[in-house]
């Protein structure tokens, strides 16, 4: 990774440790529940803000179906699937993370390039 890549990772990193130290010390009764997901590992390539649970990234108009290799968690614990629903509509096998930040999946026991589903746990 070249210089610049990583300096940009470096302030990546630092402004979202920032953000989670802001969020905890001004939180308001309850917090907005957050993540970041990344197509690269490292918080690299593209990205996408994820508020609320994505029963099926395989639609819409930015799918973003097994194409998630790095992750941070802002806020709220989160639970990873590797396809929308198994067989007979129970959910395939899965981890759920909480707030911290996650540069490669497959350290996390998700295969890159797998998570089809993301539920919000309450």
């Amino acid at each position: 990774m070249k210089f610049a890549g990583k300096l940009a990772m470096g302030m990546l990193i630092a402004a979202v440790a920032l953000i989670a130290v802001g969020v905890a010390q001004n939180a308001p009764a309850k917090e907005i529940p957050q993540i970041i997901v990344f197509s690269d590992t490292m918080m690299e390539g593209n990205h996408k803000h994820i508020f609320m649970s994505e029963p099926d990234l395989t639609i819409g108009p930015n799918e973003w179906n097994d194409q998630i290799s790095s992750i941070v968690v802002i806020s709220g614990n989160w639970t990873f699937f590797a396809d929308p629903v198994g067989a007979g509509g129970v959910p395939n096998p899965s981890v759920t993370l909480g707030r911290g930040v996650y540069p490669d999946v497959a350290k996390e026991r998700i295969p890159d390039n797998s998570i089809s589903q993301i539920r919000l746990e309450a």
